[in-house]
């Protein structure tokens, strides 16, 4: 299946004629801060793992089990006592992040509707070695 996955990316990358780096290091985080999504927080956190080591879920406050799926599918959770908002969520994620040494911070949503492969970068301590200036770093979401 992995391979399928490497032959439709490289396929959508010479489409849109871009390089494809593809980033799986401890040094990367995928942030998702999370409310109430019991029921999509696992399945966005399976398919993120695959291309993302360090994943850390914020649990904004949820009144359902979201904490506790995001557990059982080992990532690091920050849980909040009520709900403060993304952009609270987002800022104790990358403190997480950032003190633990990040090289960069990837911003999914907990409910599946925005893929990684069209997540955001929001930061980046420089530009790793070895990546050319015109690549595009791209975090893969497989589909199906």
């Amino acid at each position: 299946m992995a391979e399928r996955h490497e032959v439709r990316l490289a396929a959508w990358a010479h489409f849109v004629k871009v390089k494809v780096i593809r980033v799986n290091s401890e040094k990367i985080y995928a942030i998702i801060p999370a409310y109430n999504v019991e029921s999509s927080i696992g399945e966005v956190i399976d398919r993120t793992k695959g291309f993302v080591r360090r994943i850390i879920v914020v649990n904004d406050g949820s009144r359902d089990r979201t904490g506790e799926v995001a557990l059982q599918h080992g990532v690091e959770l920050i849980s909040l006592p009520a709900n403060r908002g993304k952009g609270y969520a987002l800022r104790m994620g990358f403190c997480q992040a950032l003190s633990n040494g990040c090289a960069a911070i990837l911003i999914l949503d907990a409910d599946g509707q925005l893929s990684s492969c069209r997540g955001h970068i929001l930061y980046m301590s420089g530009r790793p070695s070895g990546i050319p200036g015109d690549s595009m770093i791209i975090f893969p979401y497989q589909e199906g």
